[in-house]
């Protein structure tokens, strides 16, 4: 518990800082990070994060595109992606000191899973 507290004492503090500073969002950034920022309607780093997030996507996609695979994001609606888009964020929740970019691959992960489970995934 005392653990707990220590750390989200220090991501509390990281936060406040964001808003004073050039915001950077990369495959460190803890989840904790990402969450608060989207609980304290932070627009400039929620749009940070956010195309973070539609980048990565993107890279995952085209990686399994390039390996003659098919791509999951050009078939999904504007509203499927901002779904996609958000759930790293709320999967973040349950592990505060993850990182935001292994939250997002495992939603891409997901997502594909269920596709190819479905047999939704076509040329």
């Amino acid at each position: 518990m005392t653990r707990f507290l220590i750390a989200t004492a220090i991501v509390l503090a990281g936060v406040g800082s964001l808003a004073a500073q050039q915001v950077e969002i990369n495959d460190q950034t803890t989840c904790a990070v990402a969450f608060h920022a989207y609980d304290a309607e932070d627009r400039p780093t929620v749009s940070v994060i956010a195309h973070y997030v539609y980048g990565v996507l993107d890279q995952l996609d085209r990686a399994h595109m390039a390996k003659g695979e098919v791509g999951i994001l050009s078939a999904m609606s504007k509203d499927g992606l901002v779904t996609t888009s958000v759930t790293p964020i709320e999967m973040c929740r349950g592990v505060p000191t993850a990182t935001l970019h292994s939250q997002i691959v495992k939603t891409y992960d997901g997502i594909r899973a269920a596709e190819q489970q479905m047999g939704t995934l076509s040329r």
